[in-house]
């Protein structure tokens, strides 16, 4: 049951990772200039992984596959 219920909060952290990396992605691609940092990709690269990462455990987790 606690294992289900972890796996369901690292879903719903997995799926808000990934919405607000989005966000950033396009919001820095519609209003980005020179000033934009340029460590911005790796930091969207690590939310994206974390997002998949957070999802893959979620559905381990939640399907009881660990």
């Amino acid at each position: 049951m606690f294992e289900t219920i972890v796996g369901i909060v690292l879903l719903l952290l997995g799926y808000y990772q990934l919405y607000a990396t989005r966000n950033v992605f396009v919001y820095t691609k519609k209003h980005g200039n020179k000033s934009t940092s340029a460590f911005l990709p790796l930091g969207l690269y690590s939310g994206g992984l974390m997002g998949i990462v957070f999802l893959c455990f979620g559905v381990a987790l939640t399907f009881h596959l660990i």
